[in-house]
């Protein structure tokens, strides 16, 4: 079973009780968007930037029928609340986890840059799981290590 799979807590009381929290562990600087396919949670955290996104279910995702062999045919207005139940349990997931983290961090068992480092933003806009992920696929496909996170000025990655 799921962490809050039955939750029937609102996601605007998971989103805010996230924004509580942060702002007892000292964060501050909150923004939320939405697009169809994920939720965006970003704030600053001893001056770094945090991002965290939760992709959401789609509808399309949400299995016409359910039960053994051919199952039971859902109609639209089940799915949808099979898919807005779905929502509630990965906000739900996400207090947790940012509790969990800021709780680590107060505890000086870890850093924020630590806890974070994969959501953390960079100068050019995006976390550094995106810029690094694609590099370290790369590099287990070809088996090279892939460039330094930071170039001396002018420099290339072909100099020395």
């Amino acid at each position: 079973m799921k962490y809050a799979e039955n939750t029937t807590v609102p996601i605007e009381r998971s989103r805010s009780e996230i924004e509580t929290v942060l702002k007892k562990y000292g964060a501050e600087q909150f923004m939320y968007f939405s697009e169809e396919r994920r939720a965006v949670l970003a704030f600053r955290l001893k001056g770094c930037n945090i991002q965290l996104s939760v992709m959401m279910p789609r509808l399309d995702e949400i299995p016409a029928r359910i039960g053994r062999g051919y199952g039971r045919l859902l109609t639209a207005q089940k799915r949808e609340e099979r898919r807005e139940q779905m929502a509630r349990q990965r906000w739900r997931a996400l207090v947790l986890y940012v509790k969990a983290k800021l709780e680590f961090i107060e505890n000086e068992l870890s850093t924020v840059e630590q806890e974070f480092m994969a959501q953390m933003m960079l100068p050019s806009g995006e976390t550094v799981a995106d810029w690094l992920l694609p590099q370290i696929e790369t590099a287990r496909k070809i088996g090279v290590m892939p460039r330094l996170l930071t170039m001396p000025t002018g420099g290339t990655d072909d100099e020395s």
